[in-house]
């Protein structure tokens, strides 16, 4: 019995579809027409166990359901999150990260080229707020920078964050 169920676990969602629709048909059809298909030997004596799989199998896409939909949801919780923080962040900036922002502001650019070892950069990188545009650097430890497109429209609407 136990090597069923683990037989069942295994399946994907389509297969556990399939099991279940073919338990609820024999489950729902009435028993003269079973008897006239030649199936009725084969489900009387086991509707018990039908009504079981079916159950199991239900259960078992509901969970398959939640789960994917979890992830969706997981995604997109965590860039919410990280949005969240970003604009808590950017009320609270040094004058060398207001600089950097600044310059992206007032020059209209969405790329600029910083020092990979400058600690104002690797903060506004730390906090999602800046992100590394390449691998490829130029002279060794300079790197393209890209702000994040939502820091970007929030300093904007809000120019006294950076002033």
């Amino acid at each position: 019995m136990l090597e069923y169920l683990k037989l069942l676990i295994s399946q994907t969602p389509k297969v556990l579809l399939g099991i279940a629709l073919f338990c609820t048909l024999a489950i729902v059809t009435p028993d003269a027409l079973l008897r006239d298909i030649g199936f009725l030997p084969y489900t009387g004596s086991a509707r018990q166990w039908l009504y079981i799989v079916l159950l199991f199998c239900v259960s078992l896409l509901i969970s398959h359901l939640l789960f994917g939909l979890s992830s969706v949801f997981k995604g997109r919780l965590n860039g919410w999150i990280i949005v969240h923080r970003g604009k808590k962040r950017l009320k609270n900036l040094t004058k060398a990260e207001k600089e950097i922002l600044r310059d992206y502001i007032k020059g209209d650019t969405m790329t600029q080229t910083f020092e990979c070892t400058d600690g104002a950069v690797l903060a506004l990188e730390y906090e999602h707020i800046i992100y590394r545009a390449s691998v490829l650097s130029q002279e060794f430890t300079d790197f393209p920078f890209n702000i994040q497109p939502w820091a970007r429209q929030h300093l904007q609407r809000n120019p006294g964050l950076i002033s």
